[in-house]
């Protein structure tokens, strides 16, 4: 738990790159490198999602899916903080794409990817949730990855018989 929004970043990014790297058993920190810290968290009880306490008494979290995500509406523009629509497990809905590196491909007409209906990405979806009187709700969604895109099919031919 994180008061407030001091280092809520930082943590998920910590407990991210940990998590990804097979060797580490544990996580802990000291003021020293010269001794082991007196708290480590094991590897089996490192945090999927990341929960603030605020003042008020919100609680609020942050939750890591990976998803597919049927495009509705790109944005076609060199504006990044804009919300594309897409429709996926949680309905339709808008999200910011943080993924640099597509947003970068995509601009400089490296994806060749068709404006057509149908167009699926397979992505990393974090959702920011606040809870009030035990009810969690959707705050913001934002897609940290773009790891795949599956384009449409076309069918080549139709059998009337």
């Amino acid at each position: 738990i994180l008061k407030q929004e001091f280092a809520q970043e930082e943590a998920r990014e910590i407990f991210e790159e940990l998590s990804s790297d097979t060797r580490v058993t544990g996580a802990g920190i000291s003021g020293t490198s010269k001794r082991r810290p007196d708290n480590v968290i094991p590897r089996k009880d490192f945090p999927t999602e990341i929960y603030i306490v605020e003042e008020e008494g919100f609680e609020k979290r942050l939750r890591q899916e990976e998803v597919d995500v049927v495009l509705l509406r790109p944005i076609l523009t060199k504006e990044r903080n804009k919300r594309w629509g897409f429709s996926g497990p949680h309905g339709k809905f808008g999200a910011k794409i943080k993924d640099t590196g597509f947003l970068d491909r995509l601009e400089r007409h490296d994806l060749n990817i068709p404006m057509s209906p149908g167009i699926v990405f397979t992505v990393l979806l974090e959702i920011s949730e606040e809870r009030k009187d035990d009810i969690w709700t959707v705050k913001e969604y934002s897609i940290l990855k773009v790891q795949e895109i599956t384009l449409p099919g076309k069918q080549t031919s139709f059998d009337l018989e």
